[in-house]
């Protein structure tokens, strides 16, 4: 992604004869959880149980708090219920959403 946004900036300096700074302020990464973790697995069941979805693992390219869980080498899974109006003019959470979520986290909270 660096090297995309480094090319752009590139051609904007030619373009305009300008010159561009890029100071990375905030930068995470962190190894993926694996599948078959248990917090995956867990999660998942949790997900299955309250809600009928059969969930599946996918990566965000967004930071969110399971990078720094990860990177002091804990297993984590991030879910939430959306609807795809993350970070944009606007953004909104509903109240519904947000109670599911809690019955959900309330299940894996609860599972043996």
């Amino acid at each position: 992604m660096r090297e995309k946004i480094d090319e752009c900036a590139k051609k904007v300096e030619e373009k305009f004869g300008v010159k561009i700074q890029i100071d990375e302020i905030q930068h995470e990464e962190s190894p993926a959880t694996k599948e078959d973790a248990s917090v995956v697995l867990a999660l998942k069941n949790a997900i299955k149980k309250t809600r009928g979805i059969d969930a599946k693992c996918v990566g965000i390219g967004g930071g969110t708090v399971g990078a720094h869980f990860r990177a002091l080498g804990f297993d984590a899974a991030i879910w939430s219920t959306l609807d795809e109006m993350c970070h944009q003019p606007n953004e909104y959470c509903k109240i519904e959403n947000m109670v599911l979520d809690a019955q959900t986290l309330a299940a894996l909270f609860l599972e043996k």
